[in-house]
């Protein structure tokens, strides 16, 4: 008895050394303060990624572009860090506080999207349906309205212009409601509109995104229901150079050539033989016993003849 009070005694003494023991934190060895800037214009990037090269350390810079790690890695070790539209870099660091400047890159971003269901993705990664229409497809037949310049470039994408009126409606799951408006949500610029495409001038926009499936739901509600089209509009692109572009439409809507007719009923003619012409002159006709004018010839019967008019 006595020997199982001995071994209950040094159990109850070893067991708060076992809890500090189990509850000992982690060993910093570093702390490095950085920060992450703009190379040209010194502005400090926010969302940047700074990773500790080949282990799971890293963090996102905050406010100001500053960032903070704490860590049990000793110096030196190698950063890298990376910025949508910036070079990614790869420093070497060994003092605790370190200022960043990142490069920005001077070619165009290949196909990142922004949606409500994760931060900037590369388009090959995504899990829903998403269509991106450029501005040479957008302009290969001139169009007074943006929706007319989606026909036949996104699947699944329906328009009906059933009235007479400028613009067309526009669906992209069907009409699923009763009253059949579920029209997609229109994003001008990352700005929630109240407009229809045929609000906008094509001639002014640079790319068009259409949403459908959770990523549309996911950041616009119940509102992007019937998916969302996104509408990104030209900017100023910086190359140090003037382009221009004319655009130049000609067309006839009148017939060059008619033969005179009579203001009246064509058979109708005065008691002289002569019948009104739309100018307003009277022109005398003689007659054949077989009903043709002497001074008129006979349209000659085959197809696209318009010598005799």
């Amino acid at each position: 008895m006595k020997r199982c009070l001995r071994i209950w005694l040094m159990a109850m003494l070893c067991l708060p050394l076992t809890v500090l023991a189990q509850n000992a934190p982690s060993a910093i060895n570093s702390v490095l303060n950085g920060r992450v800037i703009d190379l040209k214009t010194g502005s400090p990037l926010e969302g940047a990624s700074v990773v500790i090269k080949n282990t799971t350390h890293s963090v996102i810079t905050g406010r100001g572009g500053t960032f903070t790690f704490r860590t049990g890695q000793r110096f030196p070790y190698t950063l890298v860090i990376s910025y949508v539209g910036y070079k990614e870099q790869t420093i070497t660091v060994s003092t605790e506080d370190i200022e960043i400047k990142l490069e920005e890159q001077a070619i165009q971003l290949e196909d990142v999207v922004v949606t409500g269901v994760a931060e900037g993705t590369s388009r090959r990664k995504l899990s829903f349906a998403l269509t991106k229409v450029g501005s040479e497809q957008l302009n290969t037949v001139p169009a007074t309205d943006a929706s007319q310049s989606l026909r036949g470039k996104v699947a699944g994408l329906q328009i009906d212009q059933s009235a007479g009126n400028q613009g067309a409606t526009v669906y992209l799951r069907g009409a699923k409601s009763i009253n059949g408006n579920i029209a997609p949500l229109l994003v001008v610029d990352g700005f929630v509109t109240a407009l229809d495409l045929s609000d906008l001038n094509p001639q002014d926009i640079e790319t068009i995104e259409v949403v459908k499936g959770a990523a549309a739901s996911a950041l616009y509600g119940t509102r992007g229901e019937g998916g969302v089209i996104q509408v990104i509009t030209k900017k100023g692109k910086g190359l140090n150079k003037i382009n221009i572009t004319v655009d130049n439409e000609y067309g006839i809507s009148n017939v060059q050539r008619t033969p005179p007719t009579s203001q009246y009923h064509f058979y109708k003619i005065n008691d002289d033989g002569s019948f009104v012409l739309s100018s307003g002159n009277n022109r005398t006709l003689d007659f054949k016993e077989n009903g043709f004018s002497l001074n008129q010839h006979r349209y000659t019967k085959y197809n696209d003849n318009v010598n005799n008019m």
